[in-house]
């Protein structure tokens, strides 16, 4: 077995610096469900994407405000 095929995906992958749209693509929607269906719930959220460095994180954060919208 290769060395590249003994490695994660994760560990192979340099995490990418987040892009500006898809920041504010995902500020814009988390705004929308807080406003409009959470009532505030997704602060926490909005916070952690406005904060947040790498495109990872900013995908971690939407995938725990789904899943607030999942229950």
């Amino acid at each position: 077995m290769s060395k590249a095929e003994m490695q994660s995906p994760r560990r192979a992958t340099r995490p990418r610096q987040a892009e500006p749209a898809l920041r504010a693509s995902a500020l814009f929607a988390l705004r929308v469900y807080n406003s409009h269906i959470l009532e505030g719930l997704l602060e926490e959220h909005i916070r952690a994407v406005m904060h947040a460095r790498t495109e990872e994180q900013i995908r971690e954060v939407i995938a725990l405000a789904d899943g607030l919208l999942r229950r």
